[in-house]
């Protein structure tokens, strides 16, 4: 198992209004988590 930690800028990860945000995020998540890692999410506050 691998811990993998991101950190964003941003206070959430779902896509914005206005076709921001980060349409893939959802499945780069799913793909670690089924690969075996361990994922740590570090948000600022919202």
């Amino acid at each position: 198992m691998t811990r993998i930690l991101v950190l964003s800028t941003w206070p959430a990860l779902y896509p914005m209004a206005g076709g921001g945000g980060t349409p893939i995020e959802g499945d780069m998540f799913a793909a670690f988590l089924a690969a075996g890692h361990e994922v740590d999410l570090v948000l600022p506050p919202s």
